[in-house]
C-alpha cells in the first residue's frame, strides 16, 4: 500500500491504517480490538464503514 507523506495523514487515515496493521499482526478481531484499546463492536463497525477485510 501506498502511504501519503506524514503531513498529509489524516487522524482517519491514521486509524484505518491503525487497524489494518493491528489486524494483520493478530489476526484476529478480539485481540485485535485489545491491541488498539477499542470495543469490538467499534471495530467492527469501522470495519465495515470502510470496507476492511480480515
Amino acid at each position: 500500500m501506498k502511504r501519503k507523506p506524514a503531513s498529509s495523514l489524516s487522524l482517519k487515515d491514521i486509524e484505518k491504517e491503525m487497524i489494518k496493521r493491528a489486524l494483520s499482526e493478530t489476526k484476529n478481531v478480539k485481540e485485535a480490538s485489545k491491541r488498539l484499546g477499542i470495543a469490538r463492536s467499534t471495530l467492527y463497525r469501522k470495519m465495515k464503514e470502510w470496507k476492511i477485510g480480515m
